[in-house]
Parts: structure tokens; sequence; C-alpha cells
């Protein structure tokens, strides 16, 4: 059968998320229980930098945030102002806003590092007591988000005329992505942690849609994500409990002595 374009579009490949072994090498590494596999030395997991680290891999894993929305989350964004175990996320993709369930543990590893480690990460004028700044900044007291520009199109209504341009659908509008630090540092942990594929933020996100999609419904993973659309949260069903060498014993059907043809009856005793 021939699979559509929306189709191929909206499906997963299995190599874009992180199989249970190969996080567990991950977490090994950034836990210090493994050397890292091109040094041999263990991840100093002790220091503030590490533990910055090791909590945004744990929030991209547990929440499923886009690496944007990782880099303009606020600490009035989350439980440590809200008070309860959510992270909300204000101007997602879209301009939408979503609220998304985390551990008290995940919660409490947040709170610690508002207190004890952010302080000296933050710019030199600014409060810590200031709650509406990024909880997130890199070592050289910078933002992860960063202005890279403007774009001649209005954000705002899409290029269609509003009150914000002037009905022209065009006016100077800045735009801000995720720093490209964020992206180095994700592939040299996937380096020293072994593992064979390049790691990158999002394939924490894809990670988490799977894990979620296994023990929650549809819909919910969907609002969890921010996807617009039903169909982009099913392109990770297929993914779902996958056991890749499970799979592939079970469809071992020239080695095994038995051959099962295209009857629908041969293939329903072949895998119960």
């Amino acid at each position: 059968m021939k699979m559509s374009k929306a189709t191929r579009k909206t499906q997963i490949g299995y190599g874009k998320i992180l199989t249970p072994s190969e996080l567990g090498l991950l977490m090994g590494y950034l836990y210090g229980r493994r050397a890292s596999a091109l040094t041999g030395e263990p991840f100093d997991c002790q220091s503030p930098a590490a533990r910055r680290m090791t909590l945004i891999v744990q929030i991209l894993l547990n929440t499923g945030l886009r690496i944007g929305e990782l880099a303009r989350l606020r600490v009035r964004d989350t439980p440590v102002v809200i008070g309860e175990n959510v992270i909300e996320v204000y101007r997602g993709k879209y301009d939408r806003d979503r609220t998304i369930p985390v551990s008290g543990q995940l919660a409490g590893a947040i709170g610690r590092y508002v207190r004890r480690d952010r302080p000296g990460t933050l710019p030199r004028w600014a409060s810590p007591a200031d709650y509406s700044r990024p909880v997130f900044y890199s070592d050289r007291r910078r933002p992860y988000l960063q202005k890279v520009g403007v774009t001649m199109r209005c954000a705002k209504c899409g290029g269609g005329g509003c009150k914000r341009c002037g009905g022209r659908g065009r006016g100077r509008v800045q735009r801000r992505r995720a720093s490209t630090t964020l992206n180095r540092m994700f592939a040299a942990i996937g380096g020293h942690a072994g593992l064979a594929k390049r790691l990158h933020p999002h394939m924490l996100r894809h990670t988490f849609a799977v894990l979620a999609l296994g023990s929650d419904n549809i819909y919910q993973v969907m609002l969890w994500m921010g996807h617009s659309d039903m169909k982009i949260t099913a392109g990770y069903l297929h993914l779902v409990n996958r056991d890749v060498k499970a799979e592939g014993e079970r469809l071992n059907f020239c080695f095994n002595g038995r051959f099962v043809g295209t009857n629908a009856t041969n293939l329903q005793v072949m895998y119960t």
C-alpha cells in the first residue's frame, strides 16, 4: 500500500527516539554511574553546570517541551511560583498556551536549582527574586534564547493585515530562536554517553510522546505536546511499546521452518 504524503510527513522514524537501552546509557552517564565513552572519566554530576544540564534533560524528557519553549521557560511558569506540580507553557508554537503536569520529584529538582544554582548564572544586574526571567542561563550569564534579526512579515496576522502592521501584512517583527549552544551541549553529552546516534533536544520530545502514548490517551498527549492536529500525534503510535528484537523474532519466517503466506487466518495464527 502506497503511503500518502501527509502520512509520511507526520510519521516519526524509529531513529528519532531514544530506546530504553539508549535512555539507560544517557541517564547512567548523567548520574555518574557510567564513565564517558570518549575519555573514560565519570561525569562530574555535582558541579552546577552538570546539574543544570541534567535538569534540562529531565524537563525535556518528562514534559516534551520544544527547545525554544525550554529556553523561554520562566520561573513563574514552574511549580516554584505556581504552587502545583505543573509547568505552564506561555505562548508556545502558534502562540498557544498549555499546561503540562510534572512529578513531585521533577518539581523538587526545579525548586532546588532555582534556589541553589540559578542565582550564580544570572546577569550581574538581575535579581534572583525576579521570577519573570528565564529559568536557565548559560555559563556566560546569557539566556539561551537569542535575537537573530527581523522578519518583514507580521507575526500576528501572518501577512493578512491587522492593526499591528497597519493592514499591510508587513512589518519589522523580531524573531528569536534557541541558541545553538544547547544543540552542541546535547551532541557532546550523547557522545560521552556512548550513543550511536547524534543526540539533539528534539529527540527527547519525540521520546516523551512515545512514552506518554503508552499510558495516556492520544487526545491528552496531543494537548501536552501542543500539536495543532491529532494526525501529528498519531505519527508516534507505531512506535508505542515497540520491541524491535521481539518483532524480528516473530517475523522470522524463513529460519524457523515455517512459511506464512498472505492469508489473514494464517497470519493471525502466527502472531498468537
